[in-house]
């Protein structure tokens, strides 16, 4: 029972709750993230944060020579290996330091296979393409006179689940342990060659590749947003730094008819690719829609983009690209989650939420693109999801909890509470009110009690429905009354009320004290007013009238909520209830006596006369010791107004 009760209280608080949310939306997300569901959409922000990430703005070590559909016209597809031969002899003579050939040869295509085998054991720093079988595909083998793989290299690209090639490979192995070589490393290799960097394993760790100045790290299967991705072989994430019009290029008539700048050539590598719709040879990139024309972009140049990147990479121009591990992942999310949380227990308006999620967004993408440019990949998409969810849930829990609340402080000042004095309550309620109850204050408050004279007579001669009817009209017409003045009804007492003015919003100041007992005054006054057109009814009818005792005292009280969880009740205790309440019964004897020439007796305390100014004419009655006090109070009687009628709220 104890540990409910706590659980109890604990709920209660907001900021307790919010971050429970949080911790439930983590979890879900969590759960979500780890069954690939979210996998998609992480994909897609990495892309978006490859599109934002600034180009090197470095010339490319590639040059292109694009087979188009010109040369498909001109030369036939495929071209004859007396061509192919042709145009890599020229290249050649032009000192490139790696030439390579992105056409399947795997057989003699027209004349001149000998001559297309001999510039190739001529220049050692040619390469040409193959593609690797599995079980499915046979693949297509490098050409047969090259008897070893020192010239050949795989063009295979891996392709992720959504059809976007953001993977590239340094070696596959095959099933018999053999270590085939990227098409795209050859190259690099060839390239790096020149300036004396080659690979080697990495000084701390032999399992690791270091190219030059870089340890590339094998891509995990779970790097990222990845979701147990295939990682076969030696794979790393492709940066496409390069934008594809830094690339110089050239068309493979201009080589063969000497029409090419020479200095295009020299010291690099050169790629010979096929760019025509007629030829499948494209594919979809993170940037295809800022690199390529059609949103696609062509086998040729994804391995160009990835022997720069090597290359940058050797020179220790660039990082590659990695990711933080589980466990700083995990704590990234859930911090997201518990931010939108407590963001949504204390945003206050639709405004407020608005540039809450706008902030959070901004900061967190800002986050995530800084992390980006600096070479780690940082989730973006789950702490999104999960920091507007968390938000979002919470805001909703708050309007829910608001609406009980509200619904239960409106519930305990009764139904007699003026429109605008319960907007009043609602929006000052954190200074009054503590876990949806009103803390208990010693404020000073004017009480007022008023009992019917005539009741007990009435009540004997009539039916109970009758008895109930007619004292209901009388207490609905005295409750309005003091609604109207700014106070709340505390309790119905049989053919009476119990009243506070100055509650439950405390009057801080003198002049809102001199108001409340000013109020409480007129409204006593109305009371009986009122009570004389409804004596005039019941006289009409033939029924009995009524006479009311008011008794007003202004002084320090207990104010809150007494009663069990399930049934509060907001009270006004003190010395000053109970004299307001001796006041209203005072001398009844004498009240009876004057029966015939007023209706309302309004009795006051001294207190409260001291704050009505000169507002109302009253007498002075002397000190009385009241029933159950040992001490005299001072009793003014009210005997009408002075200034014009009218009260504040």
């Amino acid at each position: 029972m104890r540990a409910w009760e706590s659980l109890r209280r604990l709920m209660r608080h907001r900021t307790a709750v919010a971050l429970l949310i949080g911790v439930g939306v983590f979890e879900v997300l969590f759960g979500l993230r780890s069954a690939g569901f979210l996998e998609s959409l992480e994909l897609g922000a990495y892309d978006n944060l490859l599109r934002l990430r600034p180009t090197t703005g470095q010339t490319p070590v590639v040059t292109h020579v694009w087979v188009t559909e010109e040369e498909i016209r001109v030369l036939g597809h495929p071209m004859q290996d007396q061509t192919m031969a042709k145009a890599l002899r020229i290249l050649a003579e032009l000192g490139p330091r790696a030439i390579g050939v992105d056409i399947y040869r795997d057989v003699p295509t027209g004349t001149g296979w000998d001559e297309l085998a001999e510039v190739f054991l001529e220049n050692p720093q040619i390469t040409i393409v193959e593609k690797l079988g599995d079980a499915s595909h046979p693949g297509v083998p490098g050409p047969a006179f090259l008897p070893d793989k020192g010239q050949i290299g795989f063009a295979d690209l891996m392709i992720d689940r959504d059809g976007v090639g953001r993977r590239g490979f340094l070696w596959l192995w095959g099933e018999d342990g053999t270590a085939n070589t990227s098409f795209a490393l050859q190259l690099a290799l060839r390239f790096l060659d020149a300036e004396g960097i080659g690979p080697g394993p990495d000084p701390d760790d032999p399992e690791f590749i270091r190219l030059g100045a870089t340890t590339i790290f094998p891509l995990e299967p779970d790097l990222g947003g990845y979701v147990d991705a295939d990682a076969g072989g030696y794979q790393f994430l492709l940066d496409y730094r390069q934008a594809a019009a830094d690339f110089p290029e050239m068309q493979l008539l201009d080589v063969l008819t000497g029409q090419i700048d020479p200095d295009l050539i020299r010291d690099r590598v050169v790629i010979i690719g096929t760019r025509s719709a007629s030829v499948k040879d494209d594919f979809q990139s993170p940037t295809s829609l800022f690199f390529s024309e059609g949103g696609r972009i062509y086998g040729a140049a994804v391995h160009a983009q990835i022997v720069d990147q090597l290359v940058r990479l050797a020179r220790g121009q660039d990082k590659v690209m990695g990711s933080y591990d589980d466990r700083a992942e995990t704590l990234w999310m859930l911090a997201w989650c518990l931010l939108g949380a407590l963001i949504g227990a204390r945003v206050q308006s639709p405004l407020g939420l608005l540039i809450a999620i706008l902030v959070g967004s901004g900061v967190l993408v800002g986050s995530g693109y800084v992390s980006f440019i600096t070479g780690r990949w940082i989730p973006t998409v789950p702490p999104f999801i999960g920091g507007i969810g968390s938000l979002l849930v919470v805001v909703a829990y708050v309007i829910q909890q608001e609406r009980a609340d509200r619904l239960k402080a409106m519930n305990l000042f009764g139904r007699f509470v003026s429109r605008k004095l319960a907007a009043d309550i609602w929006k000052n309620r954190d200074l009054f009110m503590e876990g949806g109850r009103p803390k208990p204050q010693r404020i000073t408050v004017t009480v007022m009690f008023t009992d019917l004279s005539g009741y007990t007579g009435t009540s004997e001669k009539r039916e109970p429905a009758e008895v109930m009817q007619w004292i209901g009209g009388y207490m609905d017409r005295m409750a309005n009354l003091v609604e109207e003045h700014g106070g709340i009804v505390n309790d119905f007492l049989g053919d009476g009320l119990m009243a506070s003015f100055g509650v439950p919003i405390p009057s801080a100041t003198e002049e809102e004290m001199n108001r409340d007992a000013c109020n409480a005054v007129e409204c006593a006054l109305e009371m009986g007013e009122t009570l004389d057109e409804l004596n005039e009814d019941w006289r009409r009818h033939g029924e009995s009238t009524a006479r009311v005792r008011v008794g007003i005292y202004t002084g320090l009280a207990v104010v809150g909520t007494i009663g069990s969880e399930d049934r509060l009740k907001y009270a006004t205790v003190g010395n000053t209830v109970n004299t307001a309440s001796r006041l209203e019964s005072f001398d009844k004897d004498s009240f009876r006596e004057e029966e015939g020439r007023t209706s309302c007796r309004v009795l006051i305390g001294d207190p409260t006369w001291r704050r009505l100014g000169d507002r109302f004419a009253t007498r002075c009655l002397g000190d009385h010791i009241l029933k159950g006090k040992s001490e005299a109070v001072t009793i003014h009687r009210v005997i009408g107004r002075r200034s014009p009628v009218g009260y504040e709220t």
